[in-house]
This record gives structure tokens, sequence and C-alpha cells, in this order.
């Protein structure tokens, strides 16, 4: 199995939205599992959040924001607890980037509902970095005719 592959999700149980938790108690599982699974029914879209390291700041909660990349329109898909948000970006890491838990990239391809998608997901989760992600989504159909028409 390579990386493009793609990754069969069964998710519909997380289609009507994130089964309200306290922040403190989130399944950070099915959080991550919701934030891809959204990534990828709004597709084409990215998908953001941002711990700020800053001394001076200091948020309670954490913004996912999601753009739809056809219009640009930016909304607050969910919000987190700025004490979990490092651990959830680790269940991202860990889960597509492979292992490693602090920054990096990594392109992966789901199967959902029997569509493909193809999502890149960048990460920072160290402080010399900065604590962020950003997931862009894209329906896998017509990519590879996109690609043939391109002049190099």
């Amino acid at each position: 199995m390579t990386n493009l592959d793609p990754i069969r999700l069964d998710l519909e149980h997380l289609e009507k939205g994130f089964p309200s938790q306290s922040n403190e108690r989130i399944d950070i599982v099915e959080f991550t599992d919701y934030i891809t699974l959204q990534s990828l029914l709004h597709a084409p879209c990215t998908i953001m959040a941002e711990k700020k390291i800053y001394h001076s700041s200091h948020e309670d909660e954490i913004k996912w924001f999601l753009r739809d990349d056809r219009t640009n329109e930016e909304k607050i898909l969910t919000t987190c607890s700025a004490r979990i948000f490092r651990s959830i970006m680790s269940r991202f890491n860990f889960h597509y980037l492979k292992d490693d838990l602090y920054h990096g990239f990594a392109m992966r391809s789901f199967l959902y509902k029997e569509k493909t998608f193809r999502c890149s997901f960048y990460v920072g989760n160290a402080s010399y970095t900065g604590f962020w992600i950003r997931i862009v989504s894209r329906l896998q159909e017509g990519m590879e005719e996109m690609f043939a028409n391109l002049n190099y």
C-alpha cells in the first residue's frame, strides 16, 4: 500500500455533527475523524486551526476554520479547548503523517461513499514552528485530466 492508495473511511455516524462533549473530555479520535470527514464533505476546501505562541496570548479556545476554496468564504467549523489542541494535532500526525508527532506534510487519498478524495496535511506542532494545521481537500475526479493538460 502506498500513501495514495485510498483509505476507506466509515464515518457516517459523524455526518450530523460532532457529539457535544465537554471541551475537557473530548474524544480526540472522534474529533480528528470529524474534522477529516468535514474536509471531504466540503471539498474543495481548506481547514485551518492555530494556537498562538506569543507570551501575551492566553487562548482558551481554538477555532477551526473552514474555507470554501471555490468562493473563498470562510466560517468557523468548530472549536476545541486550547489545552487539548496539541493532542489533537498529534493524533493527526500519528494517523496520517505516520508517526511524526511534531511537524510535517503528508498527502493521503480517502474513499468515502464511493468517491475518492485527495487530502494534503500540513502540520507544525513544535514551539519553533508554532502550533498549526492546514488540511487541503479535493475530490480526486478530474485531477488526472488537470495534470495531463499541464505543459512543462
